[in-house]
């Protein structure tokens, strides 16, 4: 009888062992787990500050592909002004 009770608790022993380790071992991942965490939140705020230089910038860019446009309408209704004042001042001296 001695002899069963000894080979059970050994075998206890070995599965207390091997529970050991699988907790240990889950006790890693845990870490890991935690350390990939804070290394998304992380990330995800660098994005998010990212994301808002990006749309600042592209306002920007924006604005400035727009100025040639205006700068070119603004040249075109001073030239066909002078153009019409030159006709009716023309028109005028000419009446």
């Amino acid at each position: 009888m001695n002899d069963s009770i000894d080979v059970l608790v050994a075998q206890h022993e070995k599965e207390l062992q091997e529970h050991e380790r699988r907790i240990h071992q889950l006790e890693k991942d845990r870490e890991s787990v935690i350390d990939t965490s804070k290394a998304v939140a992380v990330i995800t705020e660098r994005i998010s500050t990212l994301i808002e230089k990006v749309d600042l910038l592209t306002v920007k860019v924006d604005t400035i592909e727009q100025k040639p446009g205006k700068r070119w309408d603004g040249l075109v209704t001073a030239a066909i002004s002078a153009v019409v004042g030159i006709v009716i001042g023309w028109l005028l001296v000419r009446g």
